[in-house]
């Protein structure tokens, strides 16, 4: 029996892992000037750690769960909340590059799918579509004097996705069979 977050891992993380690993493809310093870590972070500035920074950027992320509206249950919606902090033009460069590597709508989510399966085999989510949206402009208005990096670029990602495990739990109960024929 798998444990709880093996059978609903976050999906903010899976599309954290990859937006850094498809940085990566595009700029090969990244991974050496990082020291092989990747600079997302969870909630706040001080989760980053005692890390030596200094002017490199980094995000600070948040996620929300949508309502799911739709009439296939198994689809949810999440969106993540990226903060990008850092000096202004490097907040810009990276809110550029993750909008356009995530807005891509189902080629994202199946490079994305393509991605997680190559670095730890099946995964109990599977992605139907990302899509990125910038909130707002990092201009001095938004410096945060707080922090260790005086500018912030928010974005917003969101992902339509499923839970591999529990869709298949449904279909091996009764669920999904035919109902009995109505005695009329």
């Amino acid at each position: 029996m798998p444990k709880l977050n093996e059978f609903f891992p976050l999906p903010v993380l899976k599309v954290n892992q990859y937006v850094w690993w498809a940085m990566n493809q595009i700029d090969e310093t990244l991974e050496d000037q990082y020291n092989g870590i990747i600079p997302f972070f969870p909630l706040a500035d001080s989760r980053g750690g005692d890390s030596a920074w200094g002017e490199k950027p980094y995000v600070v992320y948040d996620h929300l769960y949508k309502v799911n509206g739709r009439s296939f249950p198994y689809v949810h919606r999440a969106q993540f909340l990226y903060f990008i902090r850092g000096q202004a033009t490097d907040t810009l460069t990276w809110g550029t590059a993750i909008q356009h590597i995530v807005d891509r709508g189902d080629d994202a989510a199946k490079d994305c799918n393509e991605y997680i399966g190559k670095q730890e085999g099946p995964s109990s989510v599977f992605f139907h579509t990302l899509r990125g949206f910038v909130v707002d402009e990092a201009s001095d208005k938004r410096m945060d004097l707080q922090v260790r990096q005086y500018y912030t670029t928010s974005l917003i990602v969101e992902a339509d996705y499923r839970y591999d495990g529990l869709a298949n739990m449904a279909v091996e109960s009764d669920q999904f069979r035919s109902a009995p024929p109505s005695s009329c």
